[in-house]
């Protein structure tokens, strides 16, 4: 993922992979809107695409843009791409092509902003990094809604972890326990596969346990589980990193 500019355009590109593993991170509830959709931003001078369907979720960093400048999308400083409207870029996206979107300028007095989707062809490589792109054909034309509010990811995402934790400071011994479904899991091999990736770190919050005991053995048996969702940090040998969540599930 990187940005690129064309004719005084200023585009987000992503590789068809890539645009695949977001869709399977975000939700297919068309009646949730903001869900239903890939929000795009840049911080710190690097693109971001967040993909979530609530119990899962995706964040994609691109390479830092160097001089391409980065377009203000809205007011808040993101852009939210339908679910549908990605879905067709990537039908229309060839094997040597990657898929470009723009945003353009707010609507005057309105919080609808203009977005072209294209598809890019590869003309060549810059040695291991990203392809080197030729000029974007246009795919498609959308308006989407600059004032419709993603959810506050950033508040859900657990610091990453630096060193290992018993479960419970008060226990002296004990295992801990962390239900996954295993569909969720799946889909890390596919942002695995689209980034490149050179390394993968999994971390989680301490645990938490529960009276229930469709969580395990019972407190004094000495078996915990994890309530916080697992974190995966994914290195991309060509600039482009990805953060996963995946929340538990009761065991």
């Amino acid at each position: 993922m990187q940005t690129y500019s064309h004719d005084s355009r200023v585009y987000l590109t992503f590789s068809k992979a890539e645009a695949k593993a977001l869709l399977a991170f975000a939700s297919t509830d068309e009646t949730r809107t903001a869900l239903c959709s890939v929000c795009l931003r840049y911080v710190d001078g690097r693109p971001e695409a967040i993909a979530t369907d609530g119990h899962t979720l995706l964040l994609l960093r691109g390479r830092t843009g160097g001089s391409t400048p980065i377009p203000a999308y809205s007011p808040q400083g993101y852009a939210v791409i339908p679910r549908s409207t990605m879905m067709r870029a990537v039908k229309a996206c060839g094997a040597r092509e990657s898929i470009a979107i723009a945003i353009g300028s707010q609507v005057e007095g309105s919080p609808i902003l203009h977005a072209d989707v294209a598809t890019v062809p590869h003309a060549g490589r810059k040695g291991e990094g990203d392809p080197m792109l030729g000029s974007p054909s246009t795919t498609s034309q959308v308006v989407i809604d600059g004032g419709m509010q993603y959810p506050p990811v950033d508040q859900v995402i657990p610091a990453r972890r630096t060193h290992g934790t018993t479960p419970d400071a008060g226990a002296a011994t004990g295992s801990a326990i962390w239900y996954a479904d295993p569909h969720y899991l799946a889909r890390l091999a596919d942002v695995a596969d689209a980034v490149g990736a050179t390394s993968v770190r999994a971390s989680i919050a301490d645990a938490e346990w529960r009276p229930d005991r469709s969580w395990g053995a019972a407190k004094d048996q000495g078996e915990w589980a994890y309530l916080a969702p697992m974190r995966y940090d994914i290195e991309g040998r060509d600039g482009t990193d990805a953060l996963a969540l995946v929340m538990p599930v009761r065991g």
